[in-house]
């Protein structure tokens, strides 16, 4: 069993995740936007973290970088629609220290198979 920790500002895609992974026996948390899911990482340091790129307050990219920059080992699954923009963003979330990228719609077995679970 892992830890997750889900940062999606759609509460559906955040329910959608929580269900599946707790479904599979993960321990699941989720935030809704970039600077909750800084705190909810201080203080629950999960295994694996899955980061939309676009919300208000506290945007993606950045989230990704401070995270990484906290703990390098964590694995951080960046996710995005982003729009016909969302395949270059999602691309650069790799050098801000996500360990892999997943485009909505996705499937969940594809989510899962990215956070390494």
């Amino acid at each position: 069993m892992a830890s997750v920790l889900v940062i999606d500002d759609e509460p559906l895609i955040r329910d959608m995740i929580r269900d599946f992974f707790e479904a599979e026996g993960h321990q699941v948390s989720t935030t809704e936007d970039g600077h909750a899911g800084l705190v909810a990482f201080q203080e629950l340091r999960p295994e694996v973290v899955i980061v939309d790129l676009f919300m208000p307050e506290k945007e993606g990219l950045e989230t990704i970088q401070e995270i990484a920059r906290h703990d390098p080992t964590v694995r951080i699954v960046a996710i995005s629609g982003g729009g016909r923009f969302g395949l270059n963003f999602l691309e650069a979330a790799r050098g801000f220290g996500a360990s892999s990228v997943v485009r909505k719609p996705f499937r969940m077995d594809e989510l899962l198979q990215a956070a390494q679970l």
